[in-house]
């Protein structure tokens, strides 16, 4: 998954915010956590 440089702010703040639950998506895989994202923007 490339980075978008162009990725508004409110996405890496909700990002910084759902970031201590990331693991729980990586623990089921790439495709989970691409979704979370996905779904999240």
């Amino acid at each position: 998954m490339k980075r978008n440089p162009t990725l508004p702010p409110n996405f890496m703040l909700g990002y910084a915010i759902a970031a201590p639950n990331l693991q729980n998506y990586a623990s089921q895989g790439r495709r989970g956590l691409y979704v979370f994202i996905k779904n999240y923007i």
